[in-house]
């Protein structure tokens, strides 16, 4: 499975919701045989918001957090077809 949709994924099971990114890497990483690393994982993250697929936000306090937007869910829908 592709990383990226893996990530969509694990965001996709708690929409509308926004998730902290180190949660997102450990769900990543406990779904996937061969496990990403952290940056990996950024990467990623980083891809699929250049892409609006993903919004995050950051604060000093809670870090970075992910969710999953309309276009994301539906590059999942198209990935499932």
């Amino acid at each position: 499975m592709n990383l990226e949709i893996a990530i969509l994924e694990v965001l996709e099971a708690i929409h509308p919701r926004m998730e902290r990114q180190e949660v997102i890497v450990a769900d990543v990483k406990n779904a996937r045989v061969k496990s990403p690393t952290t940056s990996d994982v950024e990467r990623a993250l980083s891809k699929l918001e250049n892409k609006r697929h993903v919004v995050g936000v950051s604060n000093e306090d809670t870090g970075a957090k992910w969710k999953v937007t309309d276009a994301g869910i539906a590059r999942l829908v198209e990935f499932r077809s």
